[in-house]
């Protein structure tokens, strides 16, 4: 149990380094970018935010850690280890993946029909990835139990 708890401290940790990271690759690389590069300076805007994003998410997690207090704390982790919590976060997460299945697809046939074929080939590359992910872990919780 300890180890378990002390993993769940170093995500946190390990989100801030990420998020560092990404922040100063996405503003060193802008600062040394070309100006006629207007994508690659949007794609390394959108890295600075996204690592100032992780930034934000892994702080907020380290501040919760601070102020909650341990009776609370192992109050909610026994609640979020439930069963019926357990099956309720599987049950959401069959319809997610369901719900991204079909988003995949249309948008697969709305970048074919607006003449785009390498997005639409993208998005069917990932449709093929989720099953494939999905049939790979079915056998391997099959054998497990």
């Amino acid at each position: 149990m300890f180890s378990r708890f002390k993993s769940k401290r170093i995500v946190p940790v390990i989100m801030l380094g990420a998020g560092i990271i990404s922040l100063a690759f996405g503003v060193i690389a802008y600062q040394t970018a070309s100006e006629d590069a207007h994508d690659y300076s949007r794609f390394l805007g959108m890295l600075a935010g996204f690592g100032s994003g992780i930034i934000a998410v892994a702080v907020f997690y380290m501040i919760r850690a601070r102020v909650i207090s341990p009776e609370k704390r192992k109050q909610q982790e026994i609640e979020q280890n439930d069963e019926r919590n357990i099956a309720l976060q599987r049950a959401a997460l069959a319809v997610a993946a369901v719900a991204g299945m079909l988003m995949f697809a249309a948008l697969a046939f709305a970048f074919t029909a607006m003449g785009y074929p390498m997005p639409s080939y993208i998005c069917l590359g990932a449709m093929y990835l989720q099953v494939l992910v999905y049939l790979a872990a079915l056998r391997v919780y099959k054998r497990r139990m």
